[in-house]
């Protein structure tokens, strides 16, 4: 009778110890669970990246050599693209979570910057309120769509920026509403639109 009470006093306490350790899940736990999202590997499969996404919470990009200990840890970067010559990547940066929501919340805009990081050197250069980014065959030129300066502006054009990857020369063209690059990545046409013409 008293091992039959002791085993029974053993088993209350171990069920009272797991209620006790059982806990609720909040909304702020969620912000600790993370996922793997955007994975891309570069065309000759000696680089690869993705982004650690944690809801609620600040996005983490990595970039890693595949032939070597290289690594880059990108805090708030997401949406990497490889030029196909492997010597650059091109990625998104956003504002921290929270100020994303308290922009959001007063109804403004969100900014995000592209990053352009040179992956064999680590040299990096931003661009501020982008929309989009792309790279030409043969990673001769870098084109970035930016934000339109003005909103409330009738016509859709917005600032594009085109780096030469192999000179170094930037250009702007404004009010640009679209762009398209031959399939050999050797000409660049694009409509500019302005309140009067478009062309």
């Amino acid at each position: 009778m008293k091992k039959l009470t002791l085993i029974l006093s053993t088993v209350i306490l171990i069920s009272l110890s797991v209620q006790a350790q059982k806990k609720s899940i909040t909304i702020d736990d969620y912000g600790r669970f993370r996922s793997v999202s955007s994975p891309a590997i570069s065309e000759k499969g000696n680089w690869a990246g993705f982004t650690y996404e944690t809801p609620r919470n600040d996005d983490t990009l990595v970039i890693m050599s595949l032939s070597s200990d290289k690594k880059y840890i990108i805090p708030l970067g997401s949406d990497i693209q490889f030029s196909d010559n492997e010597k650059w990547a091109a990625y998104k940066i956003s504002l921290p979570f929270k100020k994303q929501e308290s922009l959001k919340k007063d109804k403004k805009p969100v900014p995000v910057k592209s990053c352009l990081i040179n992956i064999q050197t680590g040299e990096k250069e931003e661009i501020e309120d982008i929309t989009s980014f792309s790279w030409t065959k043969g990673s001769n030129l870098f084109v970035v769509l930016k934000s339109k300066e003005d909103p409330a502006a009738k016509t859709s054009g917005k600032p594009m920026v085109v780096k030469d990857l192999n000179t170094g020369l930037v250009t702007r063209y404004d009010n640009v509403s679209e762009y398209s690059v031959n399939k050999t990545g050797t000409l660049l046409a694009f409509t500019v639109e302005t309140p009067d013409t478009v062309g």
